[in-house]
């Protein structure tokens, strides 16, 4: 029994290369085949692969990649003209092509002194290339031939990697457009919003944050614009921090180390109130630095999402134009019993300046909760401590405050307490 039938196919245009598999059943027996469809097309992009335009950074390095897609046309030859933009020297020239298992190999091109381009595939292809480079109006010329002088292989991908010197240090960022075209196949453009890449650069923000396991602490620290720069403005404006740190509501804890033997616990993480300090740094004339502190007011805010618990420490009136220092500290607790192990706490903290164009740092502690070298756990019989603050200033505690706890349902009180000279009770 014969049996004959069309299939109709939905091609995405956007694909130059795409394999379709059809599969037919008769009872017990099967029979499958397959259909590769190629378009021929050209592909530029920068050197990681993004199309369009992106944004990179370097150290005065910039790459295109162009991709010449051949469908089963015969063809003797690729014409390629590529026009590099003003501002820009090509100092390489790779060409490439796929493996047969996957993968590509690279070739690199001669460009000799009078700006003549050669050089082949060496054993693994059959490719020839000849060209030219015109230093004066940034423009490459190439013709990729087969070395025997038979047709070029079908069915398939051939491209180069143009590497090319920025001769830019400002900082500031330039937009490089490229642009190429493949003789009787097509055309692509690729821009690249490009800043130089200063290895010598101070970050603005940074953060370093650490585990101390006897004390049930992460303790944090966040410097903030050493080179004391005015990132807004005239440096006159204020600015808000904001920190926010996230994690489990609840986490794995084994016994000895045993992750089949466990269970689920609480985990609680809450702001030391005393810990919150914002420092001035002066930096002294034998390069040592002093702390200063400064009286910033700042919130926390606390939400939760899911199986997460989000703390954010707002901190608002930082001054602009100085280097500042932010310290803090969490007390982390669990009802975990005594010998067992949290692997990894798996809390993250990231933190911003909120107007600025500045990008947020992150730090991530994983390390691990285990019995202290003194006692056991210190998470039983918890205490609540309560702090009165001042509105919108959670930095400035009220002492000899006076106030009541009730039941939920008011129906009796419970205490009355006055704080202590640290405003906690």
């Amino acid at each position: 029994v014969t049996v004959t039938y069309d299939t109709t196919l939905t091609i995405d245009p956007a694909k130059q290369n795409y394999t379709y598999y059809n599969t037919f059943k008769a009872g017990e027996r099967q029979g499958n085949a397959s259909y590769e469809y190629w378009k021929s097309g050209v592909e530029k992009t920068d050197g990681n692969g993004k199309s369009g335009t992106s944004t990179v950074t370097s150290q005065g390095v910039l790459v295109w990649k162009v991709t010449v897609y051949l469908d089963e046309t015969q063809r003797k030859s690729l014409d390629i003209t590529d026009s590099l933009p003003t501002g820009v020297k090509l100092t390489k020239l790779q060409l490439f092509h796929p493996q047969q298992w996957g993968g590509y190999w690279f070739h690199d091109m001669a460009i000799g002194e009078d700006g003549n381009i050669s050089g082949n595939a060496g054993n693994r292809a059959s490719y020839q290339v000849t060209g030219n480079y015109d230093s004066n109006t940034n423009q490459v010329t190439l013709k990729v031939t087969d070395k025997d002088g038979v047709d070029l292989p079908t069915k398939t991908r051939v491209g180069f990697i143009f590497t090319c010197e920025v001769d830019c240090t400002d900082g500031e960022p330039h937009d490089f457009t490229n642009n190429v075209t493949v003789a009787g196949i097509g055309s692509a453009t690729q821009t690249q919003k490009w800043t130089y890449d200063n290895p010598d650069k101070t970050e603005v923000l940074s953060k370093t944050g650490k585990w101390l396991n006897n004390s049930r602490m992460l303790s944090y620290s966040v410097d903030i614009n050493p080179d004391a720069k005015n990132l807004v403005g005239d440096g006159t404006e204020k600015l808000t921090l904001v920190d926010t740190l996230t994690h489990w509501k609840k986490v794995w804890a084994c016994v000895n180390g045993n992750w089949s033997v466990g269970q689920r616990v609480q985990m609680d993480v809450s702001l030391v109130q005393n810990s919150v300090k914002l420092y001035k740094v002066t930096k002294n004339e034998d390069g040592t630095q002093t702390e200063t502190v400064l009286p910033v007011p700042w919130v926390l805010e606390e939400t939760e999402e899911n199986d997460k618990r989000i703390c954010t420490l707002r901190m608002s009136d930082v001054p602009d134009g100085t280097h500042l220092r932010l310290k803090y500290m969490y007390k982390v607790e669990t009802d975990a019993p005594e010998g067992y192990i949290i692997d990894k706490l798996g809390v993250s903290n990231k933190v911003k300046l909120e107007g600025t164009t500045y990008e947020p740092v992150s730090e991530e502690i994983n390390k691990k909760w285990e019995d202290t070298e003194t006692s056991g756990q210190v998470t039983s019989g918890k205490k609540l401590v309560i702090y009165k603050v001042a509105k919108g200033d959670y930095g400035t505690v009220l002492p000899g405050a006076e106030f009541t706890v009730y039941k939920v349902d008011t129906s009796y009180t419970l205490t009355e307490y006055t704080t202590r000279p640290d405003g906690s009770a």
